[in-house]
């Protein structure tokens, strides 16, 4: 999914411990092809060449950091930069990152990401690495 020759233009730290969250991040990469690159939050070697990214957020949703800059989105934030990343799904990242939607997308993204265990559940899905 990622080139190991290039470099992306975005990361994405995840729950990979979690189906929807994996299958998800699947369907990300897809869109943004080689630009994005997904870290599990339990690949403790690979997170670690990341201070700032916080562990303890794994249990409550995604953080998103671009190349070459020290910002982390977080939450619905960081899937609008996912997103931006596909040209068939840019417009759905900038509108997501509006000031006046981003409440919106946050609360809609918290009440998934609580609730993402029992929605793997329902769909049958299983975790699975990226």
């Amino acid at each position: 999914m990622q080139n190991p020759n290039q470099t992306p233009n975005l990361i994405l730290f995840y729950d990979s411990d979690c189906g929807v969250c994996s299958r998800s991040v699947r369907w990300l990469i897809g869109q943004g092809g080689e630009r994005i690159l997904a870290v599990a939050y339990h690949d403790s070697t690979r997170i670690a060449e990341y201070p700032q990214i916080d562990r303890n957020h794994a249990d409550s949703g995604v953080q998103a950091l671009l190349a070459g800059q020290s910002v982390v989105f977080k939450d619905a934030r960081a899937i609008a930069q996912c997103l931006c990343q596909s040209k068939s799904w840019r417009w759905l990242g900038q509108l997501i990152d509006l000031p006046p939607i981003r409440p919106l997308a946050a609360l809609g993204y918290r009440i998934f990401a609580r609730n993402r265990h029992h929605v793997s559940r329902l769909l049958g899905l299983t975790a699975c690495k990226v």
